[in-house]
């Protein structure tokens, strides 16, 4: 299953990262809060998100060491579908169901590292829920319709 959301209070996401302790990164496996989350690296006005936050959670249990391997294939996967090299961080939940990622929205265009804000199409969401094991669907995918009635 995967969900994601935006965020625009910086307060609210801090408190998230806190909820996820210890946070990963492509490098480093013992991030706090306070080092991903630096003034001057995300948007500043007050009506701007300022991070999309995507949780991964498999059908199955899985370890660990898997669990931060979800989600550093995911990010790595968002970052190579939007072109974009983002500033991530990742963090299980205390239950450990499920991986928790914080994409800020300022990042960085690869071929010319210009700053460019980041936005997540639904393709790359459906790319995303793909990589999340235990997601098998049986039959023929449902449509949504809309039904009158009278």
């Amino acid at each position: 299953m995967i969900f994601t959301r935006l965020a625009r209070d910086s307060k609210k996401i801090i408190k998230v990262l806190g909820l996820v302790n210890p946070l990963f990164d492509t490098r480093r496996e013992d991030l706090t809060p306070s080092e991903f989350w630096q003034a001057g690296t995300y948007f500043t006005h007050p009506a701007r998100a300022k991070a999309v936050l995507v949780n991964l959670e498999p059908g199955r249990p899985l370890g660990r060491e898997n669990l931060v391997h979800l989600g550093r294939q995911g990010a790595a996967l968002l970052e190579a579908r939007t072109g974009m090299v983002t500033d991530w961080c990742g963090g299980i939940s205390k239950d450990g169901r499920r991986v928790v990622l914080v994409f800020k929205k300022l990042a960085y265009d690869a071929r010319n590292f210009r700053r460019r804000e980041l936005w997540v199409e639904p393709e790359d969401l459906r790319a995303l829920a793909e990589l999340v094991p235990g997601r098998t669907r049986k039959g023929r995918p449902r449509e949504r319709v809309m039904e009158r009635r009278r």
